[in-house]
Formats: structure tokens, C-alpha cells, sequence
């Protein structure tokens, strides 16, 4: 099995991007972030999180195609300067407020 980089996704999805096709799946994208689970169960939001969080990540990979290629009807695009990595554990961000330098090597 050959390993695929991540270049080469980020390259897929832009070409995918600067297509109408592209242009109405960024649009569900969108929807699919802004999007309030219609349920009125506890921690409704929580288990929405990974659709949002995809769709998200989808957009800023696209969002440099979708302003390039969509023509006079593209939707509104948010592009990042720059994607950063976040804590995701409780004790990096408790060392965060505590003001402890990370042990991740990731980390800004």
C-alpha cells in the first residue's frame, strides 16, 4: 500500500474546489458547520463536534480553490493564514494556564 501525503490530499481537494461541483460541496460545508443539531438531548453540540470539526478542516483546504476557480457566483470563503495545532488534552491545557511550557513538539 503506498503512503499518501498530505500534500497530495490538499492538492486533490483544491482541484476538486475550483469546480462548480467543488463550489456546491463547499456550500454544504458550510451548512454542515453552521448547523444546530435539532435535538433537545444533553450534549447534542458535543456529539455534533466531528461533523463541524471536518467540515471545517474540508473548508480551509478549499477555500484557496473555491476563491480561484468558483467565478461570480462563490460563496463567501474564509481563508486562514495559517492552520495551528490546539491542546487537545486537559493537562496541556492546564499547563497552558499555568504558564508551563509544552511538552508537545508541535507545539508554538
Amino acid at each position: 500500500m503506498t503512503i499518501i501525503a498530505q500534500e497530495d490530499f490538499a492538492n486533490a481537494l483544491d482541484r476538486i474546489a475550483r469546480t462548480s461541483d467543488g463550489v456546491l460541496l463547499y456550500r454544504w460545508l458550510q451548512k454542515e458547520l453552521m448547523a444546530i443539531p435539532a435535538t433537545d438531548k444533553s450534549g447534542a453540540l458535543r456529539a455534533h463536534h466531528g461533523r463541524r470539526s471536518l467540515a471545517a478542516q474540508l473548508m480551509a483546504m478549499m477555500a484557496q480553490g473555491v476563491a480561484a476557480g468558483a467565478g461570480s457566483d462563490r460563496p463567501v470563503v474564509f481563508q486562514l493564514a495559517q492552520s495551528r495545532r490546539t491542546s487537545d488534552s486537559r493537562a496541556e491545557r492546564a499547563a497552558a494556564r499555568r504558564g508551563e511550557p509544552s511538552a508537545h513538539p508541535d507545539a508554538q
